[in-house]
């Protein structure tokens, strides 16, 4: 559990402020997938009653965060093969759209501030700060879809960024995707910089499909354990 965010005066809405510190935690895979969210032991971590903690839990069920069984409780959703493939045809086709698009529009600023991320990503790797290469990573594909002249874009990838950050997550433990992932990048900051869209796009759609491969291993290696029996 998060107890920095744990530690915070608590707000009026209760059921808000346990959805936020159970969406962290989720998100950062401090509850990592397949967890038992154990009602009674946070109700007496945050000292608050059960209900807010039920209510918040029912609201990140919506989001398919967190799966309710019957006559058992909640559990943190589990990530399968299936979805990780899902999410990351859905990304190649909706980012080398982004990015072909996005190539008339990037200013010499945006060229400086991509090569920033990947150095930022390249340091990170030498000193093992994983979610600081997490943070520059995302910032570098962030950047390119707000520069596509289609707003929708960015409203379909938010539709999916809390699966996209947990698998994030989980792509901190493949220390191949961490490196090649760095190097693609590069590759497709040098179209940009040729004012190749064409190539741009190829070699976005190529490293998308990429990381998807390197990650199907390591769904099994995600901390899934087995699921226990909850406090109701």
């Amino acid at each position: 559990m998060n107890t920095e965010l744990s530690s915070r005066t608590k707000p009026l809405a209760l059921k808000d402020w346990a959805y936020q510190i159970l969406k962290e935690d989720i998100l950062n895979f401090r509850l990592p997938p397949g967890t038992v969210v154990r009602i009674q032991s946070l109700s007496e971590e945050l000292n608050i009653s059960r209900t807010p903690i039920r209510e918040a839990l029912l609201s990140l069920e919506k989001e398919g965060l967190v799966h309710a069984e019957s006559r058992v409780g909640f559990f943190v959703t589990e990530i399968t093969r299936r979805d990780l493939e899902e999410l990351y045809e859905l990304r190649a086709v909706l980012e080398s759209y982004a990015v072909q698009t996005a190539v008339p529009y990037v200013t010499e600023e945006d060229l400086s501030r991509l090569e920033y991320e990947i150095e930022t990503c390249q340091t990170a790797i030498e000193h093992g700060e994983l979610e600081k290469f997490l943070e520059a990573d995302t910032a570098f594909h962030a950047l390119l879809l707000q520069r596509a002249p289609n707003s929708r874009l960015t409203v379909m990838m938010e539709g999916f960024r809390d699966f996209t950050h947990r698998i994030y997550y989980l792509g901190l433990d493949c220390v191949e995707d961490i490196r090649e992932s760095l190097v693609e990048h590069r590759k497709i900051l040098g179209a940009i910089r040729q004012r190749d869209s064409q190539l741009a796009a190829v070699l976005m759609q190529d490293h998308l499909h990429s990381v998807m491969v390197r990650l199907l291993p390591c769904v099994n290696l995600s901390g899934q354990g087995q699921k226990q029996r909850p406090e109701s």
